[in-house]
């Protein structure tokens, strides 16, 4: 059963935020990373529990998962399992600090 994948306000915030700073070194690769993104995290429904489980999952109320993404997988998208459908939470980088429970509250 593929499940429907929603992505929240602020994750969808995130994710233009790192492909503007993408852009400020390549602006053509910046598209195609940003859509490539887009198109991986639509396909998060097809299998998502073969996904990791986010390291900082033990300080977190739900379970989250994650997408690694990009040539050296350093944008990480995660997201939550909701039945029938995908909650998609946060867009951040590898080198960003853990996801802390306040972050879950979409703005």
């Amino acid at each position: 059963m593929k499940r429907e994948v929603y992505i929240t306000v602020r994750a969808e915030r995130e994710l233009k935020a790192a492909a503007d700073f993408i852009a400020q070194r390549a602006p053509a690769a910046s598209r195609k990373w940003y859509h490539g993104f887009v198109e991986a995290i639509l396909e998060i429904g097809e299998n998502p529990f073969r996904f990791s489980v986010v390291q900082e999952h033990r300080e977190l109320p739900v379970e989250l998962r994650q997408l690694l993404y990009g040539r050296r997988r350093s944008y990480r998208a995660i997201f939550t399992v909701r039945d029938d459908r995908i909650v998609v939470v946060a867009v951040r980088h590898a080198a960003q600090s853990h996801l802390k429970p306040e972050d879950l509250v979409d703005h």
